[in-house]
């Protein structure tokens, strides 16, 4: 019986077979060929499950013909719920780099966005822009400590170096100040009041910098 259900199911996957590839070759002949590998993939697969369960069904308790059945179905689910696993990480993965970097305060490659700035986000920047600026000020007054930089200093290596560290959180906050002064409203005004501290003494560092006035002395 096991014989003649496996002799039967191949007839069947063959002409199952002529007919797909009937289908492939008509495919290939308007370029499909993507489409065609898939196609040919896919048949080989239904052709094999479709001879194990016809020849398990009549072979009673067969354990090749089970664990052939068992083994292609294990493998197939498993590729699948991995494929699936891996997209979904994709794209948590894409929505949360999108998400932690919308802050239309620091996106200043162009106009301010205005219509898209939020409260919320003020200090989220600021803070941001703070400690990016004060690492650079502190790699730039280690640098104008050096005698042999001092030695060789000239104007375009001090104020506009001050200025370059400056501009992205003199940017954001001009446009804070801003919205302040036409948009106000309280959770604008409680950002911008819990901030202001923070960037005044920030300013102030450039002001009380021995090795910036130092460099001032040399270049006037």
């Amino acid at each position: 019986q096991v014989s003649y259900s496996l002799s039967s199911a191949k007839s069947h996957t063959s002409r199952e077979s002529s007919s797909n590839q009937s289908n492939i070759y008509k495919k290939m002949k308007t370029g499909g060929t993507l489409l065609v590998s898939i196609a040919m993939i896919a048949s080989s697969v239904r052709a094999f499950q479709s001879l194990t369960r016809a020849a398990a069904s009549k072979g009673g308790n067969n354990p090749l013909l089970k664990e052939a059945m068992t083994t292609s179905t294990s493998t197939t689910t498993a590729h699948n719920r991995g494929h699936l696993i891996r997209t979904a990480s994709a794209a948590a993965s894409s929505t949360t780099e999108t998400t932690a970097t919308v802050n239309s305060f620091l996106q200043q490659d162009d106009l301010p966005k205005f219509a898209s700035m939020e409260p919320k986000d003020l200090t989220p920047a600021v803070e941001s822009l703070l400690e990016k600026m004060e690492a650079d000020f502190s790699a730039l007054e280690t640098n104008l400590s050096n005698d042999e930089v001092l030695a060789e200093l000239n104007y375009d290596k001090v104020l506009p170096e001050v200025e370059r560290i400056q501009f992205a959180l003199g940017y954001a906050w001009g446009v804070a100040g801003h919205l302040n002064g036409v948009r106000n409203g309280d959770e604008l005004r409680k950002e911008y009041e819990t901030n202001q501290p923070k960037i005044v003494k920030a300013m102030s560092q450039f002001s009380q910098s021995k090795p910036l006035y130092d460099a001032l002395k040399v270049v006037e």
